[in-house]
């Protein structure tokens, strides 16, 4: 079953600085079970972050301990860490098109 990683971070940079992040998003293609991420920002309260749909929990704890984590406290400035993995209800999504039977970009 497809589950959520949420991740959030507080980040005090420039909004170009923060908006070139994504300049490297093709690299999140190889993360095994990763079906797709949507990327996050807020600059008013200079909020980022990703949600993130895997294919299962394992995945997404090994990505957000493994690349997420590391990424996110290299960058100058970066803290108020948040993250969580939640369970989906599949059937209510895909009642609002939801698409989460995705495969993922890399195999498990």
């Amino acid at each position: 079953m497809s589950v959520i990683l949420q991740v959030n971070y507080t980040w005090d940079v420039d909004e170009d600085v923060a908006n070139r992040v994504a300049d490297n998003a093709e690299r999140y293609n190889d993360i095994p079970g990763l079906q797709w991420k949507l990327w996050i920002r807020d600059p008013e309260t200079k909020t980022s972050g990703g949600i993130h749909l895997f294919t299962d929990r394992d995945s997404a704890r090994s990505y957000f301990e493994d690349v997420a984590l590391p990424v996110i406290t290299d960058l100058d400035g970066a803290r108020d860490i948040e993250w969580k993995i939640l369970a989906i209800n599949e059937d209510a999504s895909r009642t609002n098109r939801t698409e989460v039977d995705i495969e993922p970009l890399v195999a498990v």
